[in-house]
């Protein structure tokens, strides 16, 4: 049986001034017309790009770990060498934001817009 451990949340390994991925989307579409967010809202666009980005999250990252809610969840004893292709912080812990750094919101957007 594998031991796990928390990694931290979204907020406090990712981006301190947004509680989860779903609410990045929320805000990152904010700045829209609001007869084009309510229309995401209603078609279900907005769920399923909330998803997609979740989905791209969860495969950034190392398949140890898994992004439950707003909590990074993993292995509390990796085996040796289990993250060595991966980004560290400056601690030398696991830098879970680098790891997502490089997904493209946009585009998962851009693929779900009712509008287009």
């Amino acid at each position: 049986m594998t031991t796990t451990t928390t990694y931290g949340t979204w907020c406090n390994r990712v981006n301190e001034y947004s509680v989860s991925p779903d609410v990045d989307v929320i805000d990152y579409i904010n700045g829209g017309d609001s007869d084009w967010q309510e229309l995401l809202e209603k078609s279900g666009a907005l769920a399923q790009i909330q998803s997609e980005y979740r989905q791209a999250i969860q495969d950034a990252l190392p398949p140890s770990i898994s992004l439950c809610g707003d909590e990074f969840i993993g292995p509390a004893y990796p085996k040796d060498g289990e993250f060595d292709d991966y980004p560290v912080d400056e601690e030398g812990g696991l830098n879970l934001k680098a790891l997502i750094e490089g997904i493209d919101l946009e585009e998962i957007l851009n693929r779900n817009d009712p509008a287009t």
